[in-house]
């Protein structure tokens, strides 16, 4: 037999605790009016409900149940395919002595329902709600910051920060009966008691996947707690309640960029972690805040850097504040912000991503790109950089974890937990610091990556040599706009291309495009397979582009936006220039 996983212990323990002394004798429960400030029976007493210990309340989809945050329902009705009808009114109901709690971690495909375009949690209205309400708001953060699982870029949850969290959690429908400790608000406080929230129930879940906010009544959740005594459900049960198939989740052992939920035909899709339609209201909705705990390398960025002014060529001295200007890729994709005088490259490449072909478009921008390209020299001057990947395969989704392996640098020894993270225009993401960078120890690389709804996804990244180049990375990331989110036309297949000959020195050639339009110039491996062609030039319109260290008998091709091939290209013994068209 394997040992088991030290991950899965959590599980394993906390659901033996959830079905501790199902033998045992009954319990009680009833509904009533309590007087203000009186116990009435033993256990969890509220003003609408009193629970003895070990019950378990039942809550129907379709109710906001007692004492709720909004008595005035927050979402829309529960899709009746999935909620049933409630069929008793006084339910006491005991598990089967050898019932199994079905442990799943938040990040299991098809633990959860949705899509897309979701519509079943309106998000705006429930942060509007806590906005509108001062002492429902601070109870609501005190009820989800008692809980020490919680995770939240921003450090503790404030009320100023609600719409920042909010904007990290992902709305989502349950496709099980969930234990969950609901809250209810009485006398300006969160009063938790434990629930099992009815199959259909529109909730938030955390980029770990585990619910935190109830869509409904906007009553804040948090992980079941165990039970000493026997289990009995009390409450209005529905017509397909099964206390033997009740589920728990556990929070996945990474931060998740997209869950894989099952849409109304059963279909598995993939939905983007977060809620990025929110609007930027919070204090970190301009940039992006490393998680609480992170290393000292993934310091706390809070403010939009600004993107003004100008600079002499090349970098500022050491020490000094970047002052960053907006730049645009020759193609017009992709709009970010860097230091002026910097020299800018973009290009496209293919690349294989978990077995999944992938193709992407890079816009970086540093110093020297000779010295930036260098591996020998790279890590001596800053960069920042951004890369869109899209599946080569439309309609398929990247696994956004296998494009952050994938991006992971060789010239780094130190590679950083995944740490979470959310940006108002790209939702929530995963930062990795990679440190101890081409020999030198101070030098680090942070990277932090995004999925998108369409599939694709977005990394951006920097080198930091000193602070002021973490502060750049945040610029670029809070300026950056990408036009054109779809990807790339596919090149047209090339017939025939040569080899260059042994011992072939290296030269270099210069593109000139004298169309109208931008151009991608994309050179050919040596075995000339085209669905392996390598690096990719944008030539905008009436400029030279250098290409340099070719090789005798490489093999180009231009090809205009759309696809088609506009001209191809055998480099001489001696290189030259190759004007388009």
């Amino acid at each position: 037999m394997q040992p088991q996983s030290r991950s899965s212990l959590p599980t394993l323990l906390l659901s033996a605790l959830l079905l501790l002394g199902l033998g045992g004798a009954g319990t009680w429960y009833y509904l009533k009016q309590a007087d203000k400030g009186t116990t009435t029976a033993p256990g969890e007493t509220f003003e609408g409900l009193t629970l003895a210990p070990g019950e378990i309340f039942l809550q129907p989809a379709a109710e906001v149940g007692p004492d709720p945050f909004a008595a005035t329902p927050l979402a829309p009705p529960p899709d009746p395919t999935l909620a049933a009808p409630v069929v008793v009114e006084k339910a006491a109901v005991k598990p089967p002595a050898q019932a199994a709690i079905q442990a799943s971690s938040g990040a299991q495909p098809g633990l959860y329902g949705g899509s897309r375009n979701d519509a079943a949690c309106n998000v705006p209205q429930l942060v509007s709600f806590l906005g509108a309400n001062a002492e429902k708001a601070a109870a609501w953060v005190a009820a989800l910051n008692a809980d020490p699982t919680l995770r939240f870029a921003g450090g503790p949850l404030t009320t100023q920060s609600i719409p920042a969290f909010v904007n990290t959690l992902t709305p989502i429908v349950l496709l099980a009966d969930t234990r969950v400790t609901n809250h209810g608000f009485v006398k300006g406080q969160a009063t938790p008691r434990q629930d099992v929230l009815q199959k259909g129930t529109a909730v938030l879940v955390d980029p770990y996947g585990v619910p935190r906010a109830r869509c409904f009544c906007g009553n804040p959740l948090l992980s079941p707690q165990p039970s000493t005594v026997a289990i009995t459900y009390v409450g209005r049960s529905w017509a397909d309640f099964d206390p033997a198939k009740i589920s728990v989740v556990s929070p996945a052992p990474q931060p998740q960029v997209s869950f894989q939920v099952k849409d109304a035909s059963g279909t598995v899709v993939q939905v983007t972690v977060g809620s990025p339609g929110l609007p930027a209201s919070s204090p970190a909705a301009g940039g992006l805040t490393p998680a609480a705990g992170a290393s000292p390398a993934t310091t706390s960025v809070s403010a939009t850097a600004p993107v003004t002014g100008t600079a002499a060529a090349g970098a500022a001295p050491v020490g000094t504040p970047y002052s960053v200007q907006p730049s645009t890729s020759p193609d017009g994709r992709i709009s970010m912000a860097h230091p002026a005088g910097w020299e800018t490259e973009n290009f496209w490449s293919w690349i294989d991503i978990g077995g999944q072909r992938a193709i992407y478009q890079q816009y970086s921008a540093s110093p020297s790109r000779a010295v930036s390209k260098d591996k020998a020299t790279t890590y001596t001057i800053p960069e920042v950089a951004v890369k869109q990947v899209w599946p080569a395969t439309p309609g398929q989704a990247l696994d956004v974890n296998a494009v952050i392996a994938n991006g992971k640098s060789t010239l780094c020894s130190n590679t950083s937990s995944p740490q979470p993270v959310s940006h108002p225009k790209f939702g929530a993401g995963i930062l990795v610091t990679d440190s101890n960078c081409g020999g030198n120890p101070s030098a680090a690389r942070e990277m932090m990556t995004f999925g998108q709804p369409d599939g694709s996804v977005v990394q951006i990244y920097s080198k930091v040599l000193e602070p002021r180049d973490r502060d750049l990375n945040k610029a670029a990331l809070d300026s950056l706009t990408l036009p054109k989110v779809s990807a790339p036309a596919a090149i047209a297949p090339k017939p025939q291309c040569s080899k260059s000959p042994p011992g072939a020195p290296p030269v270099d050639i210069s593109v000139v495009n004298t169309t109208a339009e931008p151009l991608r110039v994309v050179w050919h491996d040596y075995n000339c397979k085209l669905d392996i062609a390598n690096y990719q030039w944008i030539v905008a319109p009436g400029e030279t582009e250098p290409i340099p260290g070719t090789y005798e008998g490489s093999a180009y091709t231009a090809v205009a936006v759309d696809g088609s091939t506009v001209g191809t290209y055998t480099v001489p013994a001696a290189g030259g220039t190759w004007t388009l068209p």
